[in-house]
């Protein structure tokens, strides 16, 4: 876990999502406070705000897709003040790795939840090209979450990746 020495940012009083720009060499240190103790991490912004909007107290962060050394170094911080990680990702290839990617560099004794977003009403996406299909296969033999998500994408055939479908599938899985 890289350690900071950097500044003190108290967003706290500002509603969130906020897109900041983080300096890897010197990474503000956190204070992480909500209810439940858990984080959220979100892919798209829209799904960010709406559990913003729906828990203004609870801590989240927006990765902006597949998350940075820096933005992953801020969610293993946020984590280790925290009971739980509750990923929110699309139901795609990409969505899967970046879940593999956050999931992967937690301590391993880290509650995740993956919230799939294919479990609320949605349209049908693209269907998965023999690429995404092979990695998602071979992501599915995985024995944890990220293997499960992989499985579920797979057992649907087609991506999930609009924002709209995020919005409504993230603040329901993550306030269960």
């Amino acid at each position: 876990m890289h350690t900071t020495d950097g500044p003190v940012l108290d967003l706290s009083a500002l509603p969130g999502p906020h897109d900041i720009r983080l300096n890897p060499h010197m990474l503000p240190r956190l204070t992480v406070t909500g209810p439940g103790d858990v984080l959220v991490v979100v892919e798209n912004q829209q799904a960010a705000e709406a559990v913003c909007e729906a828990r203004a107290n609870l801590p989240v962060v927006w990765c902006h897709g597949q998350a940075p050394d820096a933005v992953v170094s801020m969610i293993l911080q946020s984590a280790q003040q925290t009971s739980a990680v509750v990923i929110c990702a699309d139901a795609d290839l990409g969505g899967v790795r970046i879940t593999s990617r956050i999931q992967d560099k937690l301590p391993p004794d880290t509650t995740i939840h993956v919230v799939d977003v294919g479990t609320v009403p949605h349209d049908e996406g693209r269907p998965f090209n023999t690429h995404s299909r092979s990695h998602l296969q071979q992501l599915a033999q995985r024995p944890d979450e990220v293997g499960a998500f992989a499985q579920r994408c797979l057992h649907r055939g087609y991506a999930i990746e609009q924002e709209a479908t995020a919005r409504a599938g993230c603040p329901s899985g993550c306030l269960e």
